[in-house]
């Protein structure tokens, strides 16, 4: 089985070229990579755009339309749909090792943690 590729290191910040006019997803150590941005589609639309990685390395600056990509495949999209459910997985845990709580099920916080880990991986 193959690996899944790996999302664009972090940080991560919102950025924009043109003081508000363009905004997108971005490194800001290393250049601006732009991991995501947005191309108008119309007058009320507008569709993400992903950077394109090749044989686990960023590219850098080609960006390709979710459209056109294996969204649910894409190392950057699989992390940022997994934010939320790592997000939950995080607060359980905090909440389980600042209270103390030994009624706490360590395994079900660890199961919930490793799903979240394993969406963002795409595994």
């Amino acid at each position: 089985m193959s690996e899944q590729p790996k999302h664009t290191a972090g940080p991560w910040e919102w950025q924009s070229f043109d003081g508000g006019e363009t905004i997108f997803l971005g490194t800001p150590n290393r250049g601006r990579l732009v991991v995501m941005d947005f191309v108008r589609m119309g007058m009320n639309r507008a569709e993400p755009r992903f950077s394109i990685n090749r044989d686990g390395k960023d590219i850098g600056g080609i960006m390709s339309p979710a459209s056109k990509l294996d969204i649910d495949n894409h190392p950057d999209a699989r992390l940022i749909a997994a934010a939320p459910d790592m997000l939950a997985a995080l607060k359980l845990l905090l909440a389980a090792f600042t209270t103390h709580d030994e009624s706490a099920n360590e395994s079900e916080y660890a199961t919930l943690a490793r799903a979240a880990i394993s969406k963002a991986e795409g595994k």
